[in-house]
This record gives C-alpha cells, sequence and structure tokens, in this order.
C-alpha cells in the first residue's frame, strides 16, 4: 500500500531553492484562536516562506467560514489549483448514514499516537489547521496524530527510521492505516477509500452525553487533501458525516443531531486553557494528548453510582472530586524518542495527597554515582516522607498493633535496635535520597543522609543470615552493596545525559540498560525515565535512546 498522499508543494519562486522542508500554511496563525502555537504557526529558521501560487482565490462554496472556525491566513485548502477541482461539499454539509463508528476503530486510532505513526512522519507536505479548530468545545478527551510534523521531527524521523524498521523489523508499507478506514464502515477499504484524499492530520475528540447508553459520543475527524476523491468515497461510508473547514467528521452516534448541521460553532480551540495546556510539552510533536480530568472523574462517579452490585458489596461509594489537565504528547530527537505526560492544575476536593511531596534532593547526584555496569539504578528524593506516611496512616488500624509487635520482636533477635516505625529510623535506612542499583552480578542501596551505624547493624543481620552486605560512605551516602559491583561511575556513559531529561531537577529518575543484564541480549538500547512530583501536578518523561 502508499502512504497518505500529501498535495504536492507549490512551485518555487524564480530563483527559489525548491527546499522540500519548504512549508505553507506556517504564518501567522487563524485569527480569533490568540497567538501562534511554538513550533506550529512560525516557520523553522533557515526555512524562508515562498509565495504560493494557487492559493489565493477560494473556491465557491467556501468563502463563508463555518460559525467558530476562521479559515488560516495564506493557505484555503481547497483553492483552484490548490487540489485539483473545487470541493463538490459545500463548507458544513451533512451527509447522513446509518450513524455507525466501528468501536474498534476509535482504539486501533488511538494506538496511532504511539509507535504506529513512526512510519508516517516521514512525509512532506501542507500542514493547514489542526482538528481541534473544528472539534466540539465540551470535549473532555482529545487526540492528535500529525503525519506531517515539524521539519526537525521529520529530520529526526529521517535519521533514526533504519534502526526502527531492523529493531523491529518495521515495514513502512505496514498496514498501519487501516484502522482509520473502520470508523467509516466496516467494507470501507484503506487504499481505495481513505488514502487518495486524507490529509496530514487525525483527530478525535470524546464529549459526555447522557444521551448516549456509554454517556459518552467519539467525534474523529479527518484532515481532506483531496475534496473530489473523498466525494467519490464517500457515499460507501456507513456513519454520517459532516465536512467542516479542511475536515471530515463522524461520529460513534446513530442520532443525526450530534452533527449538527452548521458544523460546531464552540470549538476547543477557543476553549480557556486548551492550546496553553498543549504548549506546555516539550518541543514539536508527531501526537498529542489532552484530558480534562474533572469531567473523567464524574464521568466514572456516574458509572460506579448506577452500579448497584458494586455498592451492595462495598457500600456507599465515597466523592472523589478532581479537577484539572493531563497533557501527553510524542516527540522525536536524531538518538531518542521522547514521551511526556504533564499533570497540571490538579485540584481535588478533599487534600487527598497529603502535603508531602517529592523533591529533588540529591537523585543526580546519587544516579550518577553508581557503577557504569547499571542494569537497573533508580533515584528518588523523599521517599522516606512517603514511607512514614503511610507507615502512620498502618499504624492507626487497631489490627495493626500485632503485626507491629511482630516486626519488633524479629528486629530484636537480629539485634537491630531501632524502632523501625519512627520516622528518624525509615530515614536512617532509605536517607533523603534513595537509590537502588542492580546489574547482572550484584547491587546497592544507596542512601544519602542515611544513618551509617543503623545501616551497619542490618547488614551485620543479614551476613548472620548468610547474606553478605558490604558498608562503605561515599561522601553524605551510605551504601549496602553484594555480589560484585561494577567499576567506574554511570554518570560517564555515553548515552546517560541523552536517556535523562532535566535530570538536575528530577525529582525521581530510572535508567534501564537491558543489554548489561543479559550479554547475550541484542541491544535495544536504553531506556532513561525521569520526573517531578507536586501537589497540583507533575511530569514524566521516557525516553527510548536508540543503539
Amino acid at each position: 500500500m502508499t502512504n497518505p498522499p500529501s498535495p504536492p508543494p507549490p512551485p518555487s519562486p524564480a530563483g527559489g531553492s525548491g527546499d522540500p522542508y519548504q512549508q505553507p500554511g506556517y504564518g501567522q496563525g487563524p485569527t480569533g484562536y490568540g497567538p501562534p502555537q511554538p513550533g506550529y504557526n512560525q516557520p523553522q529558521q533557515g526555512y524562508e516562506q515562498a509565495p504560493q501560487p494557487g492559493y489565493s482565490q477560494p473556491a465557491p462554496g467556501y468563502n463563508q467560514p463555518a460559525p467558530g472556525y476562521s479559515q488560516p491566513q495564506g493557505h484555503d485548502p481547497y483553492a483552484a489549483g490548490a487540489y485539483g477541482s473545487p470541493a463538490p461539499y459545500e463548507q458544513n454539509e451533512k451527509k447522513k448514514g446509518r450513524g455507525l463508528l466501528i468501536g474498534g476503530g476509535i482504539a486501533a486510532s488511538l494506538l496511532l499516537v504511539g509507535g504506529g505513526v513512526f512510519a508516517a512522519t516521514a512525509l512532506l507536505g501542507s500542514s493547514g489547521t489542526h482538528p481541534y479548530e473544528v472539534l466540539p468545545q465540551d470535549a473532555f478527551y482529545y487526540a492528535e496524530v500529525d503525519f506531517d510534523p515539524e521539519a526537525d521531527q521529520k529530520t529526526a524521523y529521517l535519521n533514526i527510521k533504519d534502526q526502527l524498521i531492523e529493531k523491529f523489523n518495521f515495514d513502512e508499507d505496514a498496514d498501519l492505516f487501516e484502522a482509520l478506514a473502520e470508523p467509516l464502515g466496516s467494507d470501507i477499504d484503506y487504499d481505495a477509500d481513505v488514502e487518495p484524499w486524507l490529509g496530514d492530520r487525525f483527530g478525535l475528540a470524546v464529549v459526555q452525553d447522557a444521551d448516549e447508553p456509554e454517556g459518552f459520543v467519539a467525534f474523529a475527524s479527518y484532515q481532506i487533501a483531496d475534496a473530489d476523491k473523498l466525494g467519490e468515497a464517500r457515499d460507501k461510508f456507513d456513519t454520517s458525516s459532516l465536512v467542516q473547514g479542511e475536515y471530515l467528521i463522524v461520529s460513534n452516534s446513530d442520532r443525526e443531531e450530534v452533527l449538527p448541521e452548521s458544523g460546531f460553532g464552540d470549538v476547543l480551540a477557543d476553549r480557556d486553557g486548551f492550546t496553553s495546556s498543549l504548549d506546555e510539552l516539550d518541543g514539536n510533536t508527531i501526537a498529542s494528548m489532552w484530558l480534562d480530568l474533572g469531567s473523567i472523574t464524574q464521568l466514572a462517579a456516574d458509572e460506579l453510582a448506577d452500579d448497584m452490585a458494586l455498592q451492595n458489596e462495598f457500600g456507599e461509594l465515597p466523592d472523589f472530586e478532581v479537577s484539572g489537565t493531563v497533557v501527553a504528547g510524542v516527540h522525536l530527537d536524531n538518538s531518542f524518542v521522547q514521551a511526556q505526560i504533564k499533570a497540571l492544575d490538579i485540584e481535588t476536593a478533599e487534600d487527598a495527597f497529603g502535603d508531602i511531596k517529592l523533591n529533588k534532593g540529591e537523585v543526580a547526584k546519587v544516579l550518577k554515582s553508581m557503577p557504569n555496569d547499571a542494569g537497573i539504578a533508580l533515584a528518588v528524593g523523599g521517599l522516606d516522607e512517603y514511607v512514614n506516611l503511610a507507615l502512620e496512616e498502618f499504624l492507626k488500624s487497631p489490627e495493626m498493633a500485632d503485626v507491629s509487635e511482630m516486626l519488633e520482636s524479629s528486629l530484636r533477635e537480629l539485634r537491630i535496635d531501632a524502632d523501625i516505625f519512627l520516622p528518624e529510623t525509615v530515614t536512617g535506612i532509605l536517607g533523603t535520597t534513595t537509590g537502588i542499583y542492580v546489574s547482572e552480578s550484584g547491587g546497592a542501596l544507596y542512601a544519602d543522609g542515611g544513618d551509617e551505624a543503623l545501616l551497619s547493624q542490618i547488614g551485620s543481620a543479614l551476613s548472620e543470615l548468610g547474606e553478605q552486605a558490604n558498608i562503605s560512605t561515599e561522601g553524605s551516602t551510605v551504601v549496602v552493596s553484594g555480589g560484585n559491583i561494577g567499576e567506574g561511575q554511570l554518570g560517564e556513559n555515553a548515552n546517560f545525559d541523552k536517556a535523562l531529561r532535566d535530570l538536575d531537577n528530577a525529582h525521581f529518575a530510572l535508567y534501564v540498560d537491558p543489554d548489561t543484564m543479559d550479554p547475550y541480549m541484542e541491544d535495544i538500547g536504553i531506556i532513561g525515565v525521569t520526573g517531578q512530583v507536586e501537589n497540583n501536578g507533575g511530569d514524566l518523561t521516557v525516553r527510548w535512546v536508540l543503539p
């Protein structure tokens, strides 16, 4: 099969370079949507915009924008000469059908937000608008896949493409896009009925709807590259559909009214905080996601409230209100693939998370100091505070008294003179920053700010049980190790910094090198995880550094 088409680039001006990375439509964004989004609307440095013949005169029937929607300046996707003949459908024209959106199509389309999107990023063409500029404003979930991302993402993909194909036996001509055909009907063939007209972006939005059996309705939006080709295929679709702006929109509902004849006047692009939340993601992305926690929590609460069997078993469920936003994105670099999740402005009706939060402590120092043969290396700042909080709640339960006495008795038998449930004991064992090192032949606990005397007692007790434990001190860090410990420092690894985003400010960090754990295993690269946790949010970044 062939990949989704991109419209041919406009001719270069006289004396132009003919650079294939010149992208029409990257100037000032559509009016009414605030300042242009970083990474989307501004031209890449070094790629000057060329005049765009054929993009100036709109085709008949496209002179008036839909309510709440403005055509992008300098780029009319349906202009005469841009994609061939004028569009056969008026903007916002709704075509009726059976209203079937296959559930598997939604699930499969969401999978494209993950690894399956890589092949698509090699395409070069026009950018145009985003699906969130035509999808309903009251959505609680939104996902977008960009088959024509910014120039840095295309360049990064071309640099890592061969490794992706080699490691996963990945065929660029595989049927990755078949999932996009499923929402349009069970008999729709991607190659014949979708690929000829599909543009560069696909979006999905989900809206709460009490009239639906599931409590929600989903809308899929397909950017249109060739309106004539869409017209030829549209009669085959099993679902009602609407053309709004540059997009074909379908839903999973049998109710015709969910697709308004005039299109959605209030769109996600105009929702307060929507685009600014997406802007919190680092760098340009090939795929992104946005989630309104308040709405999804309410949807789950309503579902549980209707589940009488669950209430009969566990009693009346407590109310749990939460608000805030979660955004996620996939970003490509010349040497790694990055997935990032951010929780923003999280609030709860009650102080569900308490006053305890992780901190950066000495996370970077502890992780860098571990031996360079680490297969797994983990460092967490403030873990002792979380454990102390859990123990405090644990001891409030009357039935825990016997368990507490049993543990203390066991410690006395091992001649460990400490009350395990005191906060200072926990901090003495874990330190204020805690690290774990695991290699093929050994392991260690790192306790920065730990109690050397207490840990020595524990080491001696382990030795009496036949488990050899060595105690050493490296500055403020106490190390309890066993087995054969490697040499050197992990921070000297050539891929260490690539794998761990913003390590110096991370509250926790994880470094995984599977190849060092099994020398016979094929080298698949390094996985790095960093993140921060605050009372009102946090972030998690996962990087896969290619070998």
